[in-house]
Order: C-alpha cells, then structure tokens, then sequence
C-alpha cells in the first residue's frame, strides 16, 4: 500500500520541478535573492592583561582539580586498603623478578620470598618482633605522605632491610645456640 502511494506520487513531485534542461533554461536573476547578511555583532577586544590573567586562572583551575582528584582517589585506595585482610606492608627487591615482602594478614606478619613460587621465609610471632615491626613502620609513614609515591617507594627499603638483617642476625643466633644445646645433648647420651 505505501509502495503505490510512493509510485502515484512521484509523477506529481517531478511535474512540479521539472527536468534539468529546464533549470538551465531559467533566468537565474528571476531567483530570489538571499536576504541581506545579517549583522554580525562586534567583537568585544580585551587586554593582553586580562587574557594573560585568565590563561593563569583556568590552569591554577586544571591543576588544582587535577591535584584534588589525585589526592581523592590516594585517600580512597588507603580507606580500602586498610580494610582488607591482607596489607602488603613493604618489600625489597633482590634481583630480577624476585623480592622479598612483609605481609601482613590479620594481626600477623609474614616474611614471603617471591619469585618464581612464593616461599614463606618468616612467620613473626613473638609480641616484641611485631611491635618493633609496626613502629618501624609508622615511622616510615609521615615520610612518605609528605613526598608522595617517590618516598613512599624508597623510605620502606632502607628501614625493612635493616630490620630484616636484624632479624637474620638472630636466627643465626637461635640456630647456633640450638646447634650447640644439641650437641651437648648428643654428648651427654654417649
């Protein structure tokens, strides 16, 4: 139905506008002509000064929101990160694809080799251990909030890695001390 509307159409919209032939056959003066251009409202100039000033502005605006949405989306990864189960609490690499990382899950801390499989190195149980850790840690905190990431991924080295010499330096001490009570005690069963 609308295809015969379409067809019986046609022949009216051609008559009406004619072919081509006869197109360049009319006058084009006859045509009307296109209205006097409108009035094109003036240009208000401003100063060098007050372009300059306003160039400041809109970028001290960019950067400012560029800053505020930086430290928003640093203050929501801290509020996320603290409430998960599992803190990555600092880590020093010791070579290409291998490091070592303190954990902490829960109220415990864990030393964790990783590299190509993650070996547990040290679980930290004594209370004097776990405190000396968590002090060490909040003293590394304020620095690298107040320099940003660049502190924040070089403060946590220096201190993990002395606590870290620390804590093998008594292990050596335990495991002499135990290699000697065991000794004496396989002397004393001869």
């Amino acid at each position: 139905m609308t295809l015969a509307a379409l067809w019986l159409a046609a022949p009216v919209a051609s008559a009406e506008t004619g072919n081509v032939a006869d197109w360049l056959k009319e006058d084009p003066a006859s045509e009307t002509e296109p209205a006097e251009a409108e009035a094109v409202p003036e240009i208000e100039e401003k100063s060098f000064g007050l372009i300059i000033g306003q160039l400041i502005f809109y970028t001290l605006l960019i950067v400012g929101l560029i800053y505020g949405l930086i430290k928003f989306l640093a203050m929501r990864q801290k509020g996320g990160q603290s409430q998960r189960a599992i803190q990555l609490m600092g880590g020093s690499p010791l070579g290409q694809n291998k490091s070592l990382q303190l954990v902490k899950v829960g109220g415990q801390f864990y030393l964790i080799g990783v590299g190509n499989e993650v070996t547990l190195i040290k679980e930290f149980l004594e209370p004097e251990e776990i405190a000396a850790l968590e002090q060490d840690l909040e003293q590394q905190r304020p620095a690298s909030a107040l320099f940003g990431n660049n502190a924040k991924a070089k403060a946590p080295f220096g201190n993990f890695e002395q606590y870290f010499n620390r804590s093998l330096d008594k292990q050596k001490e335990r495991r002499l001390s135990f290699g000697e009570k065991r000794a004496d005690d396989g002397e004393d069963q001869r």
